[in-house]
Order: C-alpha cells, then sequence, then structure tokens
C-alpha cells in the first residue's frame, strides 16, 4: 500500500527509481505471484509513462503464460 501511494503521488524522479526497481528480473516474479504484489504492479501500469510502462511489460513477458492461470496474473494482463 506504501509503495502504491508513492507511485500516484510521489515526484517523477520517485516514481521512476520505483519502476526501474519493480523491473528487474527478481523482484518481478515475485510481485506477480503474490496477492499484494499484484496491486503494486497494476498501479506501476496506471502511473507510469509510455517508456515505464514498457520497460515493466519486457520484464513480464517470460511470465505471461503462467499469469494467464492465475487470478492475479489475470488483472494484471488485462491492464496491458
Amino acid at each position: 500500500n506504501v509503495v502504491e501511494k508513492c507511485l500516484e503521488k510521489g515526484p517523477g524522479e520517485m516514481k521512476v527509481k520505483y519502476i526501474r526497481e519493480l523491473s528487474e528480473a527478481n523482484n518481478m516474479s515475485v510481485l506477480l505471484y503474490d496477492q499484494f504484489g499484484n496491486y503494486v504492479v497494476q498501479r506501476a501500469l496506471c502511473e507510469g509513462t509510455d517508456e515505464e510502462v514498457a520497460m515493466l511489460v519486457r520484464s513480464m513477458k517470460p511470465h505471461m503464460v503462467l499469469m494467464n492461470e492465475t487470478s492475479n496474473g489475470r488483472k494484471i494482463c488485462s491492464k496491458l
């Protein structure tokens, strides 16, 4: 919830740092399958610039097939 608020209300440079951190492969693989991490990814997709969203999507691509098999993953895929 705190990270979601930082993405929503934080200054641009803070958002960029958070989104870069979220986009790292190890972080993304954990977040995508976590019931709360899922919300952070969804918020980042909504709050990020086109370039930042593209970065997030690139880091999610290896997980897309498995994401469609979970309700949390389908929520994220529906945002894309």
